[in-house]
């Protein structure tokens, strides 16, 4: 068994350490080169792993894509085939509709990428033809008309606003045409008389006899005309109208008198129903009114003499709506319509003084200017009646009507004015004059708003009745 001694590696240690610094240097070397040695063989095992790691790596990449290729292709066989499966299944009609969408796909996606610009027409056109292609058999009619809009339209107008042209053009043709008919159709049935359908022009000249007129113009407001007179005097107007321009233009028109209040409008067309000879009155009233002044060159009325007819009376009849002083102001409305008042009394001036000078208009400026004396849109108030005699060089005496006063104030050559009620004349307070006695024993009137009163006479016990108070004149 070898010894300590005998082991050589042993042995030579005293001598290492005997040895002097030369020694201990050329150890150090050693150990410095020992540990390079394994810091060599360290790094070349890591090196050779990580190569191994890294071929391992690729190795696991390479078999990835293998099977993600591979389950690629397996989901591109099954979609071919779902889609034969699909297609075989599609009918004509879906085929074309199918080719459609995908159309509008494409177009859809050319105009999200289209230039702006100059090369925005190109883009357009390009899409047009993209949607010209598509089937026009499956949109509905507003959806052909819009596109067939959207490619003839120039670019800066939208096909939107050209489809609310349209409908805004056929609303106004749908007003213009279908309303008035319908108001027509209408008036015909509400009113009992069928005039004719001739309407004059303002210019248009009165008719001198009775004659036929077929104007091609408006029709008659016959549902307005019932509506504010009553059946019966809108049939007496509208009969007048077939044989009277004048009338005709009235019936036509009435919303022209409504300037000046409904019961003026009221009062001027039921004169015209009423009364043949105030017609030009009331047919110039909406242009003529108010004159400054009255017009001695007018024609009077035929009825304006004194009726010499009747025994013992020389009592002139003068009527408010004379053409000679109708459309003058007074009491803030035409005389034609509220000068009852100062019509009779200039009658009576006429007739027991002998001054034809004073015409019912210069008695009417004369009853304005004095206190009190005028009711506004009325007319003349009665106190004038007695206050304004003196100032005419007539007496006047009030008295409570009854058969016996009136019967003998009238038989000693006196004239009367009687106060007559509301609602038996008119519609508010009038004023007719008696002027003597007929032979059958009744009173002759001469009343300054209608000549069908004035063409009869009448019994005083009935006019006792109808009037509140009488005026006795005498000179």
């Amino acid at each position: 068994m070898p010894t300590y001694d005998d082991d050589p590696r042993y042995s030579e240690r005293p001598r290492r350490q005997a040895r002097s610094g030369s020694s201990t240097s050329s150890g150090q070397r050693a150990r410095s080169d020992g540990e390079t040695r394994r810091s060599s063989r360290s790094s070349s095992r890591t090196s050779d792993s990580s190569r191994r790691r890294s071929q391992d790596e690729r190795d696991g990449r390479r078999r990835s894509s293998g099977s993600t290729r591979s389950d690629r292709d397996r989901r591109q066989e099954s979609r071919q085939g779902s889609s034969q499966r699909t297609q075989r299944k599609r009918t004509p009609e879906q085929e074309r509709t199918r080719d459609a969408r995908a159309n509008d796909r494409r177009a859809s996606s050319t105009n999200r990428n289209r230039p702006r610009g100059d090369s925005r027409t190109q883009a357009r056109s390009g899409s047009t033809r993209q949607r010209d292609r598509r089937p026009r058999t499956q949109e509905s009619l507003p959806l052909q008309l819009y596109h067939r809009l959207e490619d003839v339209l120039p670019d800066f107008i939208p096909p939107i606003f050209a489809l609310s042209l349209v409908a805004l053009v056929i609303f106004l043709v749908f007003i213009l045409l279908i309303v008035p008919t319908c108001g027509r159709s209408s008036a015909k049935s509400a009113a009992s008389v069928n005039p004719s359908d001739a309407v004059p022009s303002e210019q248009a000249p009165s008719p001198s006899s009775n004659e036929e007129f077929d104007f091609d113009m408006n029709e008659p407001h016959q549902a307005a005309l019932v509506k504010l007179l009553g059946e019966k005097e809108a049939a007496k107007l509208l009969n007048k109208a077939k044989t009277n321009i004048d009338a005709l233009w009235i019936a036509a028109h009435i919303d022209e008198y409504a300037f000046d209040g409904s019961e003026t409008q009221y009062k001027l067309i039921k004169l015209a129903a009423d009364e043949d000879d105030a017609i030009p009155f009331v047919r110039s009233y909406p242009s003529s009114y108010p004159t400054a002044g009255p017009d001695d060159k007018a024609q009077a009325l035929s009825a304006a003499s004194p009726s010499s007819d009747v025994p013992g009376s020389e009592i002139p009849h003068l009527y408010q709506w004379d053409m000679r002083w109708a459309n003058t102001s007074f009491a803030e409305n035409a005389l034609g319509v509220s000068g009852s008042g100062p019509t009779c009394l200039a009658m009576v001036c006429q007739g027991l003084t002998g001054n034809d000078q004073k015409t019912p208009y210069d008695i009417g400026k004369a009853a304005e200017k004095a206190e009190e004396a005028v009711n506004e849109k009325l007319g003349m108030k009665a106190s004038y009646l007695y206050d304004g005699a003196k100032e005419l060089g007539l007496n006047c005496a009030e008295q409570y009507p009854s058969y016996e006063s009136m019967r003998d104030a009238l038989l000693t050559g006196n004239a009367i004015i009687l106060d007559i009620e509301p609602g038996q004349f008119t519609s508010s307070d009038s004023f007719v004059v008696l002027t003597g006695i007929a032979d059958d024993g009744k009173a002759i009137m001469n009343d300054p708003n209608s000549m069908e009163h004035s063409s009869r006479t009448w019994d005083l016990d009935e006019l006792a009745a109808m009037a509140t108070t009488m005026y006795v004149y005498s000179v």
